[in-house]
């Protein structure tokens, strides 16, 4: 027997709850969106619209590393971010920076996610 089935039975049994994907995906889905049009605000090009946004990705991954979920990709994005203001592509920073804030609160979404969807996981 299949793994895939013998969760099917076990989810039909009622010995375990079904698990809600689409429930994380909207969740996931809908932090993405968010924080895309929070960051369309932001001057992007210049050095103010490059410093308010990596102020916001680094508040998130701060925020991302209290839960103890933090993605190493978040961190490659915010030195990404970093070494493209030196070089004053500001630009090509905030846009980085961008994309580090959006890893962050999706990483904060997943451990938020994650502290009540193992339940379902559990036998009873």
């Amino acid at each position: 027997m299949k793994g895939s089935e013998i969760m099917r039975r076990r989810v039909a049994s009622g010995a375990v709850a079904a698990p809600l994907p689409s429930a994380l995906l909207c969740l996931v889905l809908g932090l993405g969106l968010a924080c895309g049009f929070a960051g369309a605000a932001r001057a992007a090009g210049t050095q103010a619209g490059y410093d308010a946004a990596i102020k916001a990705a680094e508040a998130a991954e701060h925020q991302a590393g209290l839960t103890h979920d933090q993605w190493t990709p978040t961190v490659e994005a915010l030195k990404a971010a970093h070494a493209a203001a030196a070089a004053k592509d500001f630009a090509k920073a905030t846009e980085l920076a961008q994309h580090a804030e959006a890893l962050a609160q999706l990483s904060i979404a997943q451990a938020q996610s994650e502290q009540t969807a193992w339940h379902s996981a559990v036998l009873r």
